[in-house]
C-alpha cells in the first residue's frame, strides 16, 4: 500500500500496487493504436484477475496449514475414524490430521486438512479411514466432533 495525499483535503489516499498497475496500463492505452490496445486490455484483465486471487501458502513444521474440514459423515471407531469429505480426485487419508482436546468430561476431536486437493475432477464425496487410537487419545470420555457438517448429510 502506498499513501498519497490529495491536494484538496490533505487526507491520505491508500493505493494498492495492483491498482497502480491497472492505472498505468489504462494511461498507456490512451496513446496506443487499436492492436496495442487489444493486447493491453488482455494484460489488464490478467492483472485484475491475479490481483483478486487469494494467496495460499503452506508453511512447514508447526506453521503448516491446518484447515478444519467440513464433513459429510463421521464415524469414530476404536482404531480409526471413518470420514466422508469432498474430494476432487487426489484426496487421500494422509492429507488429514486429527487433533484432540480434553474439555471437562468430553473429548473434542477436530479433523483438519493439511494438504489441499489440487486435482480438477468434479467434486464428489470420498470416504477415508484415518488411523487413531480412541482409548489412548480419549480414554473413557465421550467423543465430540468439532468439525462443521455438510447440510443434508
Amino acid at each position: 500500500m502506498v499513501d498519497y495525499f490529495s491536494d484538496a483535503s490533505s487526507v491520505p489516499i491508500q493505493v494498492d500496487q495492483a491498482e497502480l498497475k491497472v492505472l498505468a496500463v489504462l494511461v498507456m492505452s490512451l496513446f496506443l493504436g487499436d492492436e496495442m490496445k487489444f493486447f493491453l486490455n488482455i494484460i489488464l484483465i490478467i492483472v485484475a484477475i491475479t490481483a483478486c486471487t487469494p494467496q495460499v501458502t503452506q508453511g512447514t513444521g508447526e506453521n503448516k496449514m491446518k484447515r478444519l474440514e467440513t464433513l459429510h459423515k463421521v464415524n469414530p471407531q476404536k482404531d480409526f475414524i471413518e470420514i466422508t469429505v469432498t474430494g476432487h480426485g487426489c484426496t487421500a487419508a494422509e492429507h488429514f490430521g486429527i487433533q484432540v482436546a480434553r474439555k471437562n468430561d468430553k473429548c473434542q476431536v477436530s479433523i483438519y486438512r493439511n494438504h489441499l486437493d489440487f486435482c480438477r475432477r468434479m467434486p464428489m464425496p470420498i470416504t477415508l479411514e484415518l488411523p487413531w487410537n480412541a482409548k489412548e487419545k480419549c480414554g473413557d470420555a465421550a467423543i465430540e466432533i468439532v468439525n462443521p457438517m455438510k447440510a443434508g448429510s
